[in-house]
């Protein structure tokens, strides 16, 4: 996705390069899914993940489960600013 005039497109590919860099067993901690569920998972359900996300990006809508969100902080040593 490089950068978006007025229709953003999200590729498979796009969706595939975000997706390798997913953690292995790691839980949403909402639904209970697990990233290997679509690390393992086919082409088909990338292309009908990043159909989905173009189609929200183009509409400019939001579902709420993709609204909430779970921040876990990750704190600083303190040599770091």
């Amino acid at each position: 996705m490089q950068g978006c005039s007025d229709v953003c497109i999200i590729t498979a590919s796009d969706l595939v390069t975000a997706v390798s860099s997913l953690e292995h067993d790691e839980r949403d901690g909402f639904h209970g899914l697990m990233s290997g569920h679509i690390l393992y998972a086919g082409q088909d359900l990338h292309t009908h993940i990043a159909l989905m996300f173009s189609s929200l990006v183009t509409h400019g809508v939001i579902t709420g489960d993709l609204a909430f969100s779970t921040m876990i902080p990750i704190p600083k040593g303190t040599t770091i600013s």
